[in-house]
């Protein structure tokens, strides 16, 4: 049986956001809502560092994987944040860059040469607050109940 209510504040929200953002597969145990990331095996240059994680998560009845965004999934919250942007020349800019081959290096490029660093501080908090969202939705549908919950953090 799933507790009550969600085991997590809003910084552990932000936690988990922030390992899948950087690439780390999250495994939540479903019964207790212990939250442990683990990079995906082919990434991992010693095995053997991870295996006291690896251990705790096999320990658990019933582990939920969470996957980091898809490129899609990035790409969408890219364009997005092109929408919120009141500058017309700067939207089109960023939209030719996406519209290119490495489009998030391109991206970024444009936003990091900026001379008024506003754009690129407002990207860092759309892109963190895009992720958060994404992970309450993810930690949303793995219980009506945590789902509920979710709502008020």
């Amino acid at each position: 049986m799933l507790e009550e209510k969600i085991p997590y504040s809003l910084e552990q929200v932000k936690e988990i956001a922030n390992d899948l953002e950087f690439g780390y597969i999250v495994f939540i145990d479903v019964k207790t809502g212990q939250a442990a990331s683990l990079l995906p095996e082919e990434h991992m240059d010693d095995v053997e560092l991870w295996q006291e994680t690896q251990d705790l998560i096999d320990s658990w009845e019933e582990p939920e994987r969470i996957e980091p965004m898809s490129s899609r999934e990035s790409y969408d919250i890219m364009v997005d944040f092109i929408e919120t942007i009141k500058s017309e020349n700067l939207q089109n800019k960023l939209l030719a860059a996406i519209a290119q081959r490495n489009p998030f290096r391109k991206f970024r490029d444009i936003l990091d040469n900026l001379p008024n660093p506003e754009p690129l501080e407002k990207w860092y908090k759309f892109k963190e607050q895009s992720c958060i969202n994404h992970t309450k939705k993810i930690l949303s549908s793995i219980s009506p109940t945590w789902e509920k919950a979710i709502k008020n953090i």
